[in-house]
């Protein structure tokens, strides 16, 4: 009887760890390499794009982005984007590698956005920018699901880049 609870003990803390090690990936860089499929309906702009993403996996575990939801907002709370991963993506074991990141992304109401200069990088406020996130990692048999609500842009930015520093990221 006490060997099954020491059993029990050693797998629930063995799962609740089993998917941790997802936090020592760093995100080193990441380019825009395509966009493909521009479609027009009810005042917003969707487009599938391809992400290149250049991670340095230094641990032994392979990892499979299963999910990735996201929804931008503007400063004033508006939903400017809405950004879903079209197929997972792997990230392999002590690896240093570019991952494509097959997404689906809609801008609403892009007329206004492009009008006041949104899409320059220069005019874009990351701190005003918010993002919701739901993503799922999964390593092995265990997965993890990330959360966030309400992180600004400037924080994702340097959290991808591993970073507490302003660091600008191609």
């Amino acid at each position: 009887m006490k060997i099954n609870r020491i059993l029990i003990l050693f797998l629930t803390v063995f799962m609740l760890c089993g998917c941790d090690n997802y936090k020592e990936l760093d995100v080193k860089s990441y380019t825009l390499e395509q966009i493909d499929n521009f479609s027009f309906e009810k005042g917003a702009v969707s487009s599938k794009m391809r992400l290149d993403v250049a991670i340095d996996n230094p641990t032994s575990s392979k990892y499979l982005i299963k999910q990735v939801n996201a929804i931008v907002y503007t400063g004033n709370h508006k939903k400017f984007a809405e950004i879903t991963s079209i197929k997972p993506a792997t990230v392999f074991p002590k690896s240093d590698q570019i991952v494509p990141v097959m997404i689906n992304v809609v801008l609403f109401n892009p007329l206004s956005a492009l009008s006041s200069g949104l899409f320059s990088s220069d005019s874009i406020d990351r701190e005003d920018m918010t993002v919701d996130l739901d993503m799922i990692i999964k390593s092995g048999l265990f997965s993890k699901r990330i959360r966030e609500e309400g992180l600004s842009v400037e924080q994702l930015m340097q959290q991808l880049s591993g970073s507490d520093t302003k660091e600008e990221i191609k």
